[in-house]
């Protein structure tokens, strides 16, 4: 009876256990030069930093990881992100400092003032080919009401590499005018979801902003326990003034 398993199948199971949660990522990394290659790309792989200090450490985690912790010379630890989450205010030239690092970013979590501060960075590292941090980027937006949304949007009009790779956008609350100037200045974002909030205000006032960008599905999270059944004529009525 054989007493190890082929590579193929240990290179599968160890696989799936770096992805099941990020402790048991960091263990592999831990246990030998082979399953740290494996694994430490997963391991920046998804990155949430959720105070100053962690942001600052993973900026300096990215650029300078000692040659003993790197899988090969070769590894770039930016260039395994594809998905940061950063959902407090930063400074801003440091978070443009990684996003520069971070070519292969596909999904981005951040509030709107912030995403605004980050509206002229890029996330073409350079030497790393004229494809680099030119791909889709799926954008999640934090706090977007009033109390946090209105002062931050000020130049509507302007050129900002990051807003032309947007081009999916998830609102944690209804649309403010705020995100609707910043939705104009989108030229690729062709999908886009918020949370229902009142018929007569919020959805009508929404097809009205968003009727001559380029968005192209326009998803409502209708809340049940919100939406009176008297209301679902005038729901029914702007789903079909969306398809003229």
């Amino acid at each position: 009876m054989p007493t190890s398993l082929p590579l193929e199948l240990l290179h599968m199971i160890f696989l799936q256990a770096a992805e099941s949660s990020t402790s048991s990522c960091y263990a592999l990394c831990r246990v030998s030069s082979w399953l740290r290659h494996l694994a430490l790309p997963l391991l920046y792989r998804t990155v949430s930093v959720d105070c100053i200090e962690r942001l600052d450490a993973f900026d300096r985690s990215i650029t300078s990881i000692p040659l003993a912790y790197s899988p090969s010379s070769e590894f770039r630890p930016a260039d395994a992100v594809r998905h940061l989450w950063v959902p407090f205010d930063f400074d801003p030239e440091t978070l443009k400092r990684v996003m520069r690092h971070c070519g292969n970013l596909t999904h981005l979590a951040t509030q709107l003032r912030d995403l605004v501060r980050l509206s002229d960075a890029t996330t073409c590292p350079s030497g790393d080919g004229e494809h680099a941090g030119t791909g889709d980027l799926h954008v999640v937006l934090l706090q977007t009401r009033a109390s946090h949304a209105s002062p931050v949007y000020c130049y509507p009009g302007g050129i900002y590499p990051l807003f032309d790779r947007i081009t999916h956008l998830r609102l944690e609350d209804p649309i403010h005018p705020a995100v609707a100037l910043a939705i104009v200045d989108m030229p690729c974002l062709t999908h886009l979801a918020a949370p229902y909030e009142d018929v007569d205000k919020s959805l009508s006032w929404a097809f009205h902003k968003i009727a001559d960008t380029s968005v192209e599905v326009f998803v409502l999270v209708l809340m049940r326990e919100s939406l009176y059944k008297s209301e679902f004529p005038a729901v029914e009525d702007w789903v079909c003034k969306s398809h003229e």
